[in-house]
């Protein structure tokens, strides 16, 4: 079926099929511990510092920081201020489409892909949802009108089992299921052409698939934006926030079928991107050395920082295809970030977030210096 409005359902939208479902009940708490990381100037009010000075891994930001090229961008269009964003944003929406094979009307742009997020809950408003556990906290929190239901990853490497999850969503029959790829908060990774299959064979007809891929660009050959052309039941969110170091712009892109995006643009609030994030991002998607430097350097870290971590004592850190690195510990991790913060270092506290097992802590990959720095002062914490 088409996105097409259901005033006489007071639904806004459906995409498939409008079953009734049997209730599911949570049986967890979903947390939202450890909701966000970046609190880069918070900390350096409360510690009496500048925030050049922190060393911020709490936040899974590209480490070599903005490009020359959006530098240029950004202070050559300061006169674009003062005027509108064109309407529907066209420039930004084809260079996107080019960059990620898809076409111009399969994107749909907004202030970040949380924005997006909680435009599509606005729009759709799924009366059931079904989470992949763990998962991104603000997905708990846009859904909370909603009846959650959810799968938990397995333990340890927290994979998805599909046979689980074909399991429990056939029998929650929900109008969402909600899945981040590579995974957020721990960064694993799924094998595309399984999840199609799932997609195409398993999956209800009625249950819309929230896909939020706002990491893939570290692990491009796993994305399936372009999957969403043909599959009018998948729903694909991208930032370009955290590949191109422009999270204080906000930005990011739905990826769908092409008459799915008309609907929604239809109904779209205006000018959900300012000027400067579309030409820092006009400049960030054409800047092909950027891109090849940031891979060389993330999967180089990435990997150095995996042992580094794997070193310490009680430290166990799971691989990851993302820029960030997700770990069991012992101890609380609160302990930690106190250590840390003489350091002026920053992590994430991963403990208690719905779905992860026991203390756990999330750190960025950054550059070699800085993750030297990090692992040398955590090194000291352990040898207290």
């Amino acid at each position: 079926m088409n996105v097409v409005t259901t005033s006489a359902r007071r639904r806004g939208f459906a995409l498939g099929g409008d079953q009734a479902a049997p209730a599911v009940r949570s049986q967890e708490t979903l947390a939202t511990a450890g909701a966000h990381g970046g609190n880069v100037f918070r900390a350096a009010r409360e510690w009496g510092c500048d925030w050049n000075q922190i060393l911020d891994f709490s936040a899974s930001i590209n480490p070599l920081g903005v490009s020359d090229a959006v530098h240029q961008a950004l202070a050559s269009s300061i006169g674009r201020v003062a005027h509108y964003p064109e309407a529907g944003s066209p420039a930004l929406h084809e260079a996107v489409s080019l960059a990620w094979g898809l076409e111009p009307g399969q994107v749909m742009a907004g202030n970040g892909a949380t924005e997006l997020l909680y435009f599509l809950v606005r729009v759709l408003r799924p009366r059931k949802a079904h989470l992949v556990l763990p998962t991104f906290s603000e997905y708990p929190k846009a859904l909370s009108g909603s009846e959650i239901s959810f799968t938990l990853c397995d333990a340890g490497v927290y994979a998805i089992n599909w046979e689980r999850l074909a399991a429990d969503v056939n029998r929650a029959r929900p109008d969402w299921l909600v899945l981040t790829h590579p995974n957020n908060p721990t960064g694993s990774a799924f094998d595309p052409e399984r999840f199609l299959q799932w997609f195409d064979e398993e999956r209800p007809s009625e249950t819309i698939v929230v896909l939020d891929e706002s990491f893939v660009d570290f692990a491009p050959r796993l994305s399936i934006t372009n999957a969403a052309e043909q599959r009018r039941n998948l729903l694909v969110l991208r930032s370009l926030t955290k590949f191109y170091a422009l999270p204080g712009l906000r930005l990011g892109c739905l990826a769908a079928h092409p008459e799915t995006i008309a609907a929604f643009e239809s109904v779209r609030e205006p000018w959900q991107v300012n000027v400067l994030a579309e030409q820092a991002a006009l400049a960030a998607l054409s800047d092909d050395g950027y891109r090849r430097e940031t891979l060389e350097l993330v999967n180089t870290e990435r990997e150095w920082l995996l042992r580094a971590l794997g070193e310490l004592p009680g430290v166990r850190p799971l691989p990851s295809a993302a820029n960030f690195l997700f770990a069991h510990c012992e101890g609380p991790v609160s302990e930690m970030q106190s250590h840390l913060r003489h350091d002026r270092i920053l992590i994430r506290d991963c403990t208690g977030m719905a779905g992860i097992r026991g203390h756990a802590f999330r750190v960025a990959v950054r550059t070699h210096a800085e993750n030297e720095a990090l692992v040398t002062a955590l090194a000291q914490f352990f040898e207290r």
